[in-house]
C-alpha cells in the first residue's frame, strides 16, 4: 500500500465531499442520497488505482480510502463550521426569520456543536465507507484468477 497516494486520493476525496456538502449551491446534492459521500469516496479509489503501480487494488484498500475521507471531511466542515464559514446555526437563524413570529413554530437559535459534529461524522463517515466499499468492488485487481481449462490429453471417465 503506497501510504503517500493513499493520503493523496484522501484529502482530494475529502476535499471534494465537504466542497459539495457545504457550498450553497452544490449541497442540494446531499438529498440524493449523500451523493457527494460515496461519490467521491468511488472517484479516490479510482484515482488511487490509476496513481499506484501496476494499478493494484485490494478492496481493503479501497474500505480504507473510504474511510479516511469519511473522518478528513468531518474534521474539515467541522472546522469550517466553528471559523464560521459554514455555519448550520446561521442557517436555521435565517429559516427563523420567515417564519411569521405569531406562530407555534420554534426552531431553535443554537444547534450543540457536539451534536452536530457526532451526526455529521456518522453519515458522511458511513456513506464514505460505503463508497469506498463499492469503488472497491468495482475497481480491485485482485479478483481471483479463472480456473486452467481441463487437460485434453487425460481420458474422460463417463458416469
Amino acid at each position: 500500500m503506497n501510504i503517500k497516494n493513499l493520503i493523496l486520493v484522501s484529502v482530494i476525496g475529502a476535499a471534494i465531499s465537504v466542497v459539495f456538502s457545504n457550498v450553497s449551491f452544490l449541497n442540494f446534492t446531499v438529498c440524493f442520497c449523500c451523493a457527494p459521500y460515496w461519490a467521491s469516496a468511488i472517484f479516490a479509489v479510482w484515482l488511487y488505482r490509476r496513481m499506484t503501480f501496476p494499478g493494484s487494488l485490494t478492496l481493503g484498500q479501497g474500505v480504507i480510502i473510504g474511510l479516511l475521507i469519511g473522518l478528513l471531511a468531518t474534521a474539515a466542515s467541522l472546522a469550517l463550521s466553528m471559523l464560521g464559514l459554514f455555519n448550520t446555526a446561521e442557517l436555521m437563524n435565517r429559516v427563523q426569520s420567515f417564519v411569521p413570529p405569531d406562530s407555534n413554530i420554534s426552531i431553535p437559535m443554537e444547534i450543540n456543536t457536539e451534536y452536530r459534529f457526532g451526526c455529521s461524522c456518522g453519515v458522511e463517515v458511513i456513506f464514505c465507507l460505503i463508497g469506498g466499499l463499492i469503488g472497491g468492488a468495482l475497481f480491485r485487481t485482485d479478483k481471483g484468477t479463472p480456473p486452467p481449462p481441463p487437460d485434453s490429453s487425460l481420458p474422460r471417465m463417463n458416469v
